[in-house]
């Protein structure tokens, strides 16, 4: 669902898929056991990039900085962190040509989202006291967040019923609220959106 609304948001993610893996391609590998024949969440590998640093995390437009601020605070994503210490920024990044590939949104609708912690760990919090500020890139960024948010019924369609339960006789639901996601999404419309921790 966040892989869908990134895109449709505008960030630069590599192609992904629904799939399922051959059973005889399962039964060869040893990591087939864990894969398993039913529908997987499969993205194009990107080859021969770094992940973002610290020290290069300056060489990405502003734009595209902001970008992914604001789309990790609509879906509570806490997980691209990156400090003078190190951290996780789940960002790829070519050095010859600046381009950054988003990946990695699997603790996105997090629950226990800390804004604090989120203001002070992730790889562009620096740049959320500057959007907090400018009326016009608070309005900007409500219309797209509203668009980016008209992709969530089609993309919810398409989640396999098998996604939704821990068992093959989809008897013991999984722990996932798609209403409380969307009414979370929702809340780019109000001004409380933008307050500071």
């Amino acid at each position: 669902m966040a892989g869908h609304l990134a895109v449709s948001f505008g960030l630069n993610l590599p192609d992904f898929a629904i799939a399922i893996a051959p059973s005889a391609l399962v039964r060869l590998h040893p990591e087939g056991k864990d894969l398993g024949t039913s529908p997987v969440f499969a993205s194009k590998a990107i080859e021969q990039l770094s992940w973002l640093n610290y020290a290069s995390k300056e060489l990405i437009p502003l734009q595209v900085r902001r970008d992914i601020a604001v789309f990790d605070w609509w879906v509570h994503n806490a997980d691209r962190t990156l400090t003078g210490n190190g951290g996780n920024p789940n960002l790829l990044f070519d050095t010859s040509t600046s381009e950054l590939i988003v990946i990695d949104h699997n603790l996105a609708f997090d629950p226990d989202f800390n804004e604090e912690a989120f203001l002070s760990t992730h790889v562009f919090s620096d740049e959320w006291r500057g959007l907090c500020q400018d009326l016009m890139e608070m309005a900007n960024y409500r219309t797209r967040l509203n668009q980016a948010l008209a992709a969530w019924d089609q993309a919810w369609q398409q989640v396999p019923d098998e996604w939704l339960f821990h068992d093959d006789e989809q008897s013991i639901p999984v722990n996932f609220d798609a209403v409380a996601c969307k009414t979370l999404l929702e809340r780019c419309d109000h001004q409380d959106f933008w307050r500071m921790a």
